[in-house]
């Protein structure tokens, strides 16, 4: 199933074969939703092999050597961030409940595109612009 010339692949000779499919396309001569679903598979193919041959590798001289060009790609190990249980703090706690109760009003203001008013302060909310406009996309689920 898994062809061995991606593995002959770079960056660039992936990004000319999928320029190559977008002309056609184009032209007329693929069919554009048939390449949108092999794309979306193996997107899926990609994230699903990913996780389950990460520990498999992880631990070997692949990664852990100086040697670790493979395939036309540079295989390293990498570390995430540390993250910090913040709530163990009390303030922490209040200012975050505190964030969560203006982000509510804002949003409902903002929502509504009119000014509301708190009727337990009488505080007026006004409504925010826009940051990030919404957009359509395709959501592609696979069966």
């Amino acid at each position: 199933m898994i062809n061995e010339q991606i593995l002959e692949a770079d960056k660039g000779d992936i990004v000319g074969f999928c320029q190559n499919i977008v002309e056609g396309i184009e032209n007329g001569e693929i069919d554009g939703l048939k390449m949108y679903v092999i794309g979306r598979k193996l997107e899926e193919l990609g994230k699903i092999l990913k996780g389950s041959t990460q520990t498999y590798i992880q631990d070997t001289d692949y990664v852990k050597t100086g040697q670790n060009r493979h395939f036309l790609c540079k295989i390293e190990q990498s570390s995430t961030g540390e993250t910090y249980n913040l709530t163990e703090n009390e303030e922490y706690n209040r200012l975050k409940n505190e964030l969560k109760e203006l982000e509510a009003k804002l949003k409902r203001a903002s929502k509504n595109r009119e000014s509301i008013i708190d009727n337990d302060t009488g505080e007026i909310f006004a409504p925010c612009s826009v940051k990030t406009p919404s957009k359509t996309t395709i959501k592609t689920t696979l069966l």
